[in-house]
């Protein structure tokens, strides 16, 4: 069922996926629309789960789930990674590769792939206080506080060494 993201407990469920590319508004818009169908029809063990979907920066496609009052399945789970790979399909994106590391640079949106991370921080492109989006945080706590943090702060400070 869905609920606006500030109703959902700071201990909800994060999901963060990271499009190849940045998406246009009319993407951005069918989104939404597949995604109030998805989090109006979400169950877990027939159950509907409190839910919400966040597309920030045009670059992201985050969900949120209540599980204060239920354990979510594997097959509730499961639901989700089709829906986000209905939307790979019919936007022709990419949004499970966990190899995109994705970082500002000013008021933009970079994303580079894993095996170029060391030439980039080598080159000054990347450097201990460039942002960076932290797609390994578990909760909605963790990403009003910590999804958008500095290299020195997150799990990539090991490649500025």
């Amino acid at each position: 069922m869905k609920v606006s993201f500030s109703e959902l407990p700071e201990n909800s469920k994060i999901w963060i996926y990271t499009s190849n590319r940045e998406l246009s508004d009319d993407e951005v818009n069918r989104i939404e629309g597949f995604s109030n169908e998805f989090l109006n029809n979400w169950t877990s063990h027939g159950v509907k789960v409190e839910a919400s979907v966040l597309i920030p920066y045009n670059h992201f496609i985050i969900i949120c789930a209540n599980q204060e009052n239920q354990n979510l399945s594997g097959c509730s789970i499961d639901d989700s990674i089709r829906f986000i790979k209905t939307i790979e399909e019919d936007l022709d994106i990419s949004l499970l590769n966990r190899e995109i590391v994705t970082f500002k640079d000013g008021e933009n949106i970079k994303k580079i792939n894993l095996k170029n991370l060391k030439s980039e921080v080598a080159d000054g492109n990347i450097g201990p206080d460039t942002i960076v989006f932290n797609n390994l945080i578990d909760t909605k706590k963790d990403y009003i506080n910590d999804w958008e943090t500095n290299v020195s702060n997150s799990w990539l400070n090991n490649y500025t060494k």
